[in-house]
């Protein structure tokens, strides 16, 4: 299990914040085996806490790209849900007011996703006589 990002990031920058205080930019001079050790050592243990906190920093982001596509697809959702509903609300009056205050055949642009069978039927009722449509590119 890992550490929570906060808490292994604060002992990380706690860490290195000491360290830079105490002038340690880990190029001290090696004056024997000794050192060479506790050097190697401290190598070992900075590149450990980096492994740590770049699994952790992973982890963050993956977990946060996930909820943020969850929010994503909830707002494109709720969006799609509410301008379905207005447009079903705006179609039905327009066949309910169209023919008795114009009454005249018309046509109309379609783009494909909004050719639905149903509709056009409707359409069609109160005086559609052409459709036209295209494809959009980027």
């Amino acid at each position: 299990m890992h550490q929570g990002i906060g808490d292994g990031f604060d002992s990380y920058r706690k860490e290195r914040e000491r360290m830079r205080r105490m002038g340690v930019t880990g190029k001290r001079p090696l004056s024997g085996p000794a050192n060479a050790l506790e050097e190697l050592e401290a190598v070992e243990l900075r590149e450990e806490r980096d492994r740590q906190l770049s699994i952790e920093m992973q982890d963050f982001f993956t977990s946060a790209t996930k909820v943020a596509a969850d929010i994503v697809q909830k707002v494109a959702s709720s969006a799609k849900v509410q301008l379905d509903s207005r447009l079903s609300h705006e179609m039905e009056e327009f066949l309910r007011e169209y023919p008795k205050r114009v009454g005249i055949p018309f046509e109309c642009l379609l783009i494909p996703p909004m050719r639905r069978e149903d509709m056009l039927r409707k359409l069609v009722n109160v005086g559609l006589i052409r459709v036209q449509t295209g494809i959009e590119s980027g």
